[in-house]
């Protein structure tokens, strides 16, 4: 028996997960990806790829660019599973209605 996939393992939390965003306190801390919530209290506030960086000397949240350093998250959700191979090959936009 294979260990499952990453992809396999977030859909699985994408389908226990029930919609609503989360406090950041109960995001998984393994090196999963999620969609955090960054209030920057500028002009907009930021949603973007986010994980705990388990291998930082001072583990802390990081965004995907890792820009957002002096903030941390405050709320999460699962990464939406990505598009099917067939909506893929057939060049359908999600949100364009085709």
């Amino acid at each position: 028996m294979t260990a499952p996939s990453p992809l396999t393992e977030l859909q699985a939390l994408g389908q226990a997960f029930d919609g609503g965003w989360c406090d950041i306190a109960s995001a998984p801390k393994d090196g999963t990806w999620v969609l955090g919530y960054w209030p920057v209290h500028t002009e907009e506030d930021r949603v973007c790829a986010t994980c705990w960086d388990i291998l930082s000397e001072t583990p802390r949240w990081r965004d995907g660019a890792d820009f957002l350093e002096w903030l941390q998250p405050t709320h999460w959700i699962p990464l939406p599973a990505p598009p099917s191979p067939e909506l893929i090959a057939a060049g359908v936009v999600p949100g364009e209605g085709r």
